[in-house]
């Protein structure tokens, strides 16, 4: 089947596509994530398409987070259309779940949010003399292998998550419930590899002794710190708009330019399957695109035990070009491995 053609002809007649382009003003961390998912869908034939959105609608929480969620002009769509607004919001629910009622102890909230599967804390040292000190007693869980006591599952990596949620995804005598869980979960987890900033932090003795939080603690002028940045590329600056017909559109046109725009090669290798490879190309990414040289300088200027108070990066226009383009790639990426994934499964 060919790609290109087969998206073009889903989203004919359907509605005006929004396409890729740096003055949509939408962020990796939603619309990047559906419109990831909407690449997927594309590429995957019928059959599985559909049998994918079956398990989805076994989720336990489908009724509130799925159709509750639906938007009004999608209820009188087609099964297909309907199938892929499904695969979007499974693509986004395991940051829905961080919602839902209760905290990280009780009620739903408990039961289904798992906040350090979305992120490995690779370290990256701002000094030698950062890497002598912290390198032997790191806070952070770097282990590629899964957990067998059930305590430690819910607070796995990334890389550990992908690996547990395609066992579970993957197990037929498990029930469907259980399934549709973790298969959002592994949705939502593809996209989060792919992006630098969920691979790598920056220590530092004196100002980043636990880590950056992935650039989190880092201030800019745009987007208010290192890693919003990255979550809202592509696309540009300003507000955002998620759960309506006009965002699953938007993320449909974006699919549909990453796909016709951006030939993918790292997709179509031998290398599909393996998270260690999606992991080291985003590590690899996060060292020469995100912390680049003019943001460890500026690290290197703040004071120690920054803060509040501490003065807001600039980033240059050279880096924000090069940023949205890398990631374009990477989400490109992460719907073909996506898809070729759920094919598997």
């Amino acid at each position: 089947m060919s790609g290109k053609s087969n998206v073009r002809r889903i989203v004919a007649g359907i509605m005006t596509i929004m396409v890729l382009s740096d003055g949509v003003a939408f962020g990796w961390s939603e619309i990047g994530h559906r419109a990831m998912a909407s690449l997927a869908y594309a590429l995957l034939d019928p059959q599985t398409r559909s049998v994918t959105a079956d398990l989805l609608r076994q989720h336990p929480r489908f009724a509130d987070d799925f159709a509750a969620m639906m938007p009004e002009e999608m209820r009188s769509a087609d099964r297909a259309v309907q199938d892929e607004w499904i695969f979007q919001q499974a693509a986004v629910w395991p940051d829905i779940a961080r919602r839902l009622p209760g905290n990280e102890d009780e009620g739903p909230q408990a039961e289904f949010s798992r906040p350090t599967w979305h992120y490995i804390n690779q370290p990256l040292y701002l000094t030698d003399s950062d890497r002598t000190s912290l390198e032997n007693h790191l806070p952070a869980n770097l282990s590629r292998d899964v957990p067998a006591d059930a305590a430690a599952l819910r607070e796995m990596n990334v890389v550990q998550a992908i690996r547990h949620c395609e066992t579970v995804v993957g197990d037929p005598s498990r029930a469907d419930a259980e399934r549709a869980v973790h298969l959002a979960w592994l949705f939502h987890l593809v996209g989060d590899v792919h992006q630098p900033m969920h691979s790598t932090a920056l220590f530092s003795v004196d100002r980043f002794p636990e880590g950056d939080k992935g650039g989190n603690l880092i201030r800019t002028r745009q987007n208010d710190n290192l890693h919003a940045v990255w979550d809202r590329f592509p696309g540009g600056e300003g507000e955002r708009r998620v759960g309506t017909f006009a965002d699953f559109a938007a993320a449909r046109g974006m699919a549909t330019g990453l796909l016709a725009g951006l030939p993918n090669e790292e997709a179509n290798d031998d290398r599909d399957g393996d998270v260690e490879t999606w992991l080291s190309e985003s590590r690899e990414l996060a060292e020469n695109a995100a912390y680049t040289s003019e943001v460890l300088a500026f690290v290197r200027s703040l004071p120690p035990a920054p803060g509040e108070a501490t003065p807001r990066l600039v980033l240059s226009e050279e880096y924000l070009e090069y940023g949205r383009k890398a990631s374009a790639r990477r989400l490109n990426a992460a719907g073909a491995r996506l898809a070729k994934l759920l094919g598997r499964l």
